[in-house]
């Protein structure tokens, strides 16, 4: 047989598909992650890990909440508040558990006078002022 009929011969065979590589496979793909930190109220307060670390927990707490930014506030006070991209902060960090659900804040009084005190909300100011206490000290 002659190159020129060898040639003929493959041209008469039906022809196969071309094989070729799939890429990929090589880690997760990308797409919608799991946005666990826009689920959470303002005010919660939470424990994380880095993905891939085995043993150190970060804690945070949300103090500002909006569709695309939110404001976390390291728990342990050793650095300051971050701003963070909650769809990002989710790729990189899982949530391990939600200690304080947070929510609303509670409405202010008319009349603030932003003095703290330690009685319950429900207790008057003025309920044990006249117990064994003078009203007035004479000298």
């Amino acid at each position: 047989m002659t190159l020129t009929e060898i040639l003929e011969d493959k041209e008469k065979e039906p022809s196969k598909p071309q094989l070729r590589v799939i890429t990929g496979g090589k880690g997760t793909p990308e797409g919608p992650s799991d946005n666990w930190l826009i689920k959470l109220n303002k005010g919660s307060v939470f424990s994380c890990k880095r993905k891939g670390v085995v043993v150190d927990l970060e804690l945070y707490g949300i103090s500002f909440k909006h569709t695309k930014t939110i404001v976390l506030f390291n728990a342990l006070g050793t650095s300051p508040p971050r701003a963070v991209d909650p769809v990002e902060f989710c790729k990189h960090y899982d949530k391990f558990e939600v200690i304080d659900e947070g929510g609303e804040e509670p409405p202010k009084e008319e009349n603030n006078d932003g003095i703290r005190t330690l009685r319950p909300p429900g207790m008057e100011d003025d309920v044990d002022a006249a117990r064994g206490q003078p009203e007035h000290e004479e000298t």
